[in-house]
């Protein structure tokens, strides 16, 4: 019963759509905050900007965050891009980094 709890419990981790821990890491500018999201999914702040990287997963998850000043998508496939969750944040004033494809 126990293993089946703790394996339970490992998968709900695994698939959560919550933000681990905060990594910060000292610049000469300033603090660079690193919020990872999951996977390649990412936010930085750092400097008075707000970034994120390959945006993926519920939309809700980015609500937390100052709307994005740079989205950078690392590639097209479709763990590092998703067309719904860059509809569901505030990504209208935000300069787009992307692959050509």
């Amino acid at each position: 019963m126990k293993i089946r709890i703790l394996i339970i419990s490992l998968v709900a981790l695994f698939f959560s759509e919550s933000v681990l821990a905060q990594q910060v890491w000292s610049t000469n500018q300033g603090d660079l905050k690193i919020y990872p999201i999951r996977h390649a999914s990412m936010v930085w702040e750092w400097n008075g900007k707000t970034i994120y990287i390959d945006p993926v997963g519920d939309p809700v998850i980015y609500k937390q965050f100052n709307k994005p000043d740079l989205i950078l998508i690392t590639h097209s496939h479709g763990d590092h891009l998703s067309a719904i969750t860059l509809a569901g944040i505030n990504a209208v004033e935000a300069e787009f980094l992307v692959p050509q494809d």
